[in-house]
């Protein structure tokens, strides 16, 4: 057995999963009332689908996070030597950097609404080595047989990972991070794509049916009669011939050559068939709502939208569809990748997400100049914690004391502004 498997667990017997089990849950998905089936290799090939994973994926993996610790009088401090620290900022392995690992952690958590890493531990202080995202869909939760009290259920249990070429190994409970998203039961999270196949799926349709109609050219079909009744060599020699005049046939686009009383009536298009792009567009709404993304962040605007609409839009974002993600990883990672110890002592993971809610230069000026004192107001901001904000260096000295660079207000007059005060 090798140093891998040894730290993963022991190896399950093969017969407990057959390839054909491994080939359903990864690739079976399950029927949309579209027909469609629905399952994250079909979803993400809806380009909305795709948008809203990507859209979330980044905005988890583009702020900074690290690990931090509270003080006793509520400041944090940035604990940059903390093992977990540069695994979760930098590079959780060898090979993948962070924006990667929490790129991919953020899509599996949109599209399944699970995620799983393996994080073993090692040494005394039983902290983590490194961490390696497993696929949601190769993962099964271990069922315990038999239960005698509400603690014994639920307790986290093993889970078994079906590796591509080789067996299913059982990871212990304490070496996974286990991100769940909305949940009926803490053990595991509703998969989002199950939830919302429906609204996929007749979006995927939607797709699947305009793709056809181009492929004819915008061609609507039509009803091809003859006077006579046509054996069965007769039909396949007509109907051969007619293939001609299919998009990348021979005669595409040339008129239809009729013959022994032959007519041809055009079927004309349907009023549904004509409001095809508005129903598109009332599906990227469905599929957003599913997936708690405003349209507008995926390219699904309106023509009421105004510059001051979207700009409330984009802090709508900020607020109500990444911010829960941020507290929802950074709570777990807390809890599955600190010590018990590190936790009493004050230690979290925690994310700076600023830069998505900053605004124009003006704006930012503005604020820095309220923070500083301006108006003759208490300063609440240091020049270098400023300069901070703005990607500068600290200048150090009097630029880190508090009101060092405060805007006093001008001072009062009597009389005629443009000369002395009078006497």
């Amino acid at each position: 057995m090798s140093a891998l498997s040894r730290l993963l667990g022991r190896l399950l017997p093969e017969q407990k999963t057959s390839s054909h089990d491994i080939f359903l849950e990864m690739y079976g998905g399950r029927a949309a009332t579209s027909g469609v089936t629905v399952n994250e290799t079909t979803a993400l090939r809806s380009s909305v689908v795709l948008a809203c994973a990507r859209l979330i994926a980044n905005g988890l993996s583009q702020v900074p996070v690290g690990v931090f610790r509270e003080g006793a009088d509520g400041t944090l401090e940035r604990q940059r030597g903390h093992a977990v620290d540069r695994l979760i900022s930098l590079a959780p392995r060898d090979g993948v950097t962070s924006v990667e690992f929490r790129s991919t952690l953020g899509l599996h958590l949109t599209i399944k609404g699970n995620a799983y890493v393996w994080a073993p531990r090692v040494g005394i202080e039983r902290r983590v080595a490194q961490m390696v995202i497993l696929d949601p869909s190769r993962v099964t939760h271990q069922r315990r047989a038999s239960t005698s009290s509400i603690d014994q259920e639920a307790a986290p249990s093993p889970v078994l990972y079906q590796l591509l070429n080789g067996p299913q190994l059982e990871i212990p409970a304490d070496q996974v991070w286990h991100l769940r998203g909305l949940a009926w039961e803490e053990s595991v999270g509703l998969e989002t794509i199950d939830m919302a196949r429906d609204a996929i799926g007749l979006s995927i349709s939607a797709e699947q049916t305009q793709g056809d109609l181009h492929k004819n050219g915008l061609n609507t079909t039509g009803l091809y009669s003859v006077p006579e009744t046509l054996s069965i060599e007769k039909f396949k020699s007509l109907a051969s011939w007619l293939d001609m005049y299919e998009r990348g046939g021979a005669r595409s686009g040339k008129p239809l050559i009729l013959s022994n009383g032959a007519a041809y009536t055009p079927q004309t298009m349907t009023l549904s068939d004509a409001q095809h792009i508005e129903s598109r567009k009332f599906q990227v709404e469905e599929v957003c709502r599913a997936l708690g993304v405003i349209p507008m962040m995926v390219g699904g605007t309106d023509k009421t939208a105004t510059y001051a609409s979207a700009e409330q839009m984009f802090i709508a974002h900020a607020v109500h569809t990444m911010d829960p993600v941020y507290e929802r990883v950074a709570a777990s990672a807390t809890l599955n990748l600190l010590n018990e110890q590190e936790i009493s002592d004050g230690y979290q993971i925690k994310f700076t997400p600023t830069e998505l809610t900053r605004g124009t230069m003006a704006d930012q000026s503005g604020a820095a100049a309220t923070a500083l004192g301006a108006g003759g107001q208490a300063p609440w901001m240091t020049q270098d914690e400023v300069r901070r904000m703005f990607g500068l260096n600290p200048l150090g000295g009097d630029a880190a004391k508090l009101g060092a660079g405060a805007m006093s207000p001008p001072p009062e007059t009597d009389g005629d502004m443009n000369g002395p005060p009078d006497n």
